[in-house]
């Protein structure tokens, strides 16, 4: 049995399926642009010239010819080599010829319209009549002899035109073929280059073969048997198909999105599997027919069972050689992005997210240089968040850039919409430079550029990828908005309870109770909370360590440093270690744990109430004062460094003695940083002064004292800072 004609004619129809589908697929998703629709009508002339091919093989091998009328209109396929040499001059790369083309189409054209209407309206053959009775050959033998003449005229002109014609065709097919090679290889963009690579190779093979089968034979002449012809056809459809089909599913071929590939791989892939299986399933009932005269039930129930168990693993193995070979580039891409768009709903400053993006887009991906732009309220424009500094000339207004940008746009099509050429003139952006909105309901919060530089265009699903990570940038910027929002009108109201609560917690709720020794402390936080500390550590009856320390800066993280302080002091303090050791380890606490802008002024002492002596360390902060029995009030003016600037810096303990009646107060800035309506600051001079009156009696009375006058003394300013005092008497 003679399966040839079948399979054949299968093959051509298969063929002709594929590329009419790529042709739609083309003109529906580029035929806007000249390159879309000569591109697409290319495809579809070699879809005709395959179907054409098919039909006749199949109705031959039924019928034993072919239609008249069929095989007169058959040549219509043949307008694919004026339409591929269109296209050459249009893609990859526009030539100058193609500024003619407009007046090179009737001259492309005419060739083939002529040899239609050769075809049509001339038989292939004239047949003479007898001409028998004596009468007709002496009356109408001059017709007959003008009849004979015109009949080998007709098929001297039919053979001239079949052989000019195939010259013809073959110098289109290289004219065409010499420029796409050209253009392919004269193109700066990465991706149509690799897309070259394959088209071209396929087109030539592919017209090559075509050549060799039906245009040089009748050039030499070549005899070829039948059978060859149809093989080399065959060949040369499959090697352009599988070109056509493979640039457009694997490279984007002009910007054909990624869903119509997908499914039309998946579709003519599960087609290829059916057809397998009716083939395979039709010769076994022939067989059978042929061996036992009937059909076995048994077999249309053992393919039944193979269809059911084997065509879902085929169709899933499909779907994952698909995925990989076309679609990995995608995936890949797809993956990056998404998980930059989890990451970015994480990052509350508008400058990581740019880094995160230039990161993904420029380094991952190696899509071009990357920049979020968000608005800059002090300039009112849009500027970048990682380089501020940049120069981003938005022309005559950005506020209409931000009406236009509805949708992704490349640069060079909003200039012309705005119309507008000093549209980010000096940025250093190329035309194809791609503008991605970032809005959240209706509100334009920024805009992502991405520039592909001298790379090709970005195309349909990267553009996709770009809108759908630019919601979830969306989403992070109008966070980190509502976040910054809520902090500003929240701060005060948050610092103050926090603090409070902090300072309230941690401070001494009372203070020691020493024979022969006098305390009074205060601290009264203000309204801004800061972070002033004092504690108290009793080593026994007759020692008592006195801390004091002032973080800078206020509000919550103040509060919180001091928290730190505060418990890393209470650990070293009930090690008994000395006041400098002390000061030494905790200013290596903070350099390792805090920026250098964190530091931390801070007072600690030992007194020994027996020994009348107090063994000190002060690491910069405000100089304690000594009051004597008789009003001399001396300065304890020896200080260290402050804590958390230098790791390595050097700590060294003081002596003073103390005698009965002495008393020593300890005192942040809070109390001598007051400032009268004039300006004039309290200062330690007033305190002295107010130290050197005291009678000498209750510390508590002392206390009060300096309270009220520092009150007094600026009254009407606007605010105090955080007052802490101590006071330490012998008895």
């Amino acid at each position: 049995m003679n399966l040839w004609p079948q399979v054949g004619a299968a093959v051509y129809l298969t063929v002709a399926f594929v590329l009419f589908i790529l042709g739609v697929m083309t003109f529906r998703h580029a035929g806007e642009t000249r390159v879309g629709r000569y591109a697409a009508w290319t495809i579809l002339f070699a879809a005709l010239g395959a179907f054409s091919a098919g039909v006749a093989m199949a109705v031959t091998s039924e019928y034993g010819s072919l239609p008249s009328l069929f095989h007169r209109l058959g040549g219509v396929w043949e307008l694919f080599f004026p339409t591929l040499l269109g296209l050459s001059l249009l893609y990859p790369k526009e030539h100058r010829l193609s500024l003619y083309l407009p007046r090179l189409l009737p001259w492309l054209y005419t060739p083939y319209v002529f040899h239609l209407l050769v075809v049509a309206l001339l038989p292939s053959t004239i047949e003479i009549p007898p001409w028998e009775m004596a009468w007709a050959r002496g009356i109408l033998a001059p017709i007959r002899i003008l009849i004979i003449l015109g009949s080998a005229g007709a098929e001297t002109l039919l053979r001239f035109h079949a052989y000019t014609f195939e010259v013809v065709n073959l110098v289109f097919s290289a004219a065409a073929l010499f420029f796409l090679a050209r253009g392919y290889a004269q193109q700066l963009d990465p991706k149509i280059r690799q897309e070259g690579r394959l088209l071209v190779p396929g087109l030539v093979l592919s017209v090559g073969t075509y050549a060799l089968a039906f245009l040089l034979p009748r050039l030499l002449p070549l005899p070829l048997a039948p059978w060859l012809r149809h093989v080399l056809l065959l060949l040369a459809l499959l090697l352009g198909a599988s070109a056509w089909a493979w640039t457009v599913i694997r490279y984007q071929f002009l910007g054909v999105r990624l869903i119509v590939r997908r499914g039309l791989v998946y579709s003519l892939s599960l087609g290829v599997i059916a057809a397998a299986y009716l083939i395979a399933y039709s010769q076994l009932q022939r067989l059978a027919l042929t061996a036992l005269g009937h059909v076995a039930p048994a077999l249309h129930l053992l393919f039944l069972m193979l269809a059911v168990f084997l065509f879902q693993p085929l169709v899933q193995a499909l779907e994952s050689v698909m995925e990989r070979l076309f679609a990995r580039e995608w995936l890949d891409a797809q993956e990056i992005l998404q998980r930059l768009g989890e990451q970015s709903l994480a990052a509350l400053e508008p400058k990581d997210l740019e880094v995160q993006l230039r990161e993904a887009l420029e380094t991952k991906l190696g899509w071009g240089r990357a920049y979020l732009l968000v608005e800059d309220p002090q300039r009112g424009l849009l500027v970048s968040t990682s380089s501020p500094e940049a120069q981003w000339q938005w022309g005559g207004s950005w506020r209409a850039v931000i009406r236009a940008l509805q949708t992704p746009i490349d640069l060079g099509e909003l200039r012309r919409e705005l119309r507008d050429e000093r549209l980010l003139v000096g940025s250093g952006l190329s035309e194809k430079a791609l503008l991605v909105p970032v809005r959240h309901r209706e509100e334009m919060l920024g805009v992502i550029i991405l520039d592909p530089g001298s790379g090709g265009a970005l195309r349909g699903e990267e553009v996709g990828l770009l809108a759908s990570l630019a919601r979830h940038v969306a989403v992070s910027l109008e966070n980190a908005h509502l976040l910054r929002d809520s902090l500003e009108k929240r701060k005060i109201q948050e610092e103050l309870a926090v603090a409070k609560q902090i300072q309230k917690q941690l401070l001494p709720a009372f203070t020691p109770q020493l024979p022969g020794v006098e305390i009074a402390a205060l601290n009264i936080p203000s309204a801004e909370v800061g972070g002033d500390v004092y504690d108290f550590v009793e080593f026994d009856q007759d020692c008592l360590g006195v801390a004091l320390g002032d973080v800078a800066g206020k509000g919550v993280p103040a509060a919180l440093l001091m928290a730190n302080i505060q418990s890393a002091f209470r650990v070293l303090a009930s090690q008994r270690r000395s006041p400098a050791e002390v000061l030494s380890i905790l200013n290596r606490h903070l350099v390792q744990r805090t920026s250098r802008d964190r530091y931390v002024t801070f007072f600690f002492g030992i007194l020994d109430r027996r020994q009348g002596s107090l063994v000190y360390g002060n690491a910069g902060h405000n100089y304690p004062l000594v009051r004597h029995p008789g009003g001399e009030v001396v300065s304890l003016s020896h200080s260290d460094l402050v804590l958390g600037v230098m790791e390595n810096a050097v700590y060294v303990d003081q002596l003073v003695q103390l005698q009965p009646g002495s008393a020593v107060l300890l005192y942040t800035d809070g109390v001598t940083e007051v400032f009268s309506p004039e300006g004039e600051e309290y200062g330690d001079e007033r305190l002295k002064e107010l130290l050197a009156l005291w009678d000498g009696d209750s510390v508590f009375q002392l206390r009060d004292e300096i309270l009220n006058a520092i009150r007094r003394f600026g009254e009407k300013s606007r605010g105090f800072d955080d007052i802490t005092m101590i006071i330490v008497k012998l008895r």
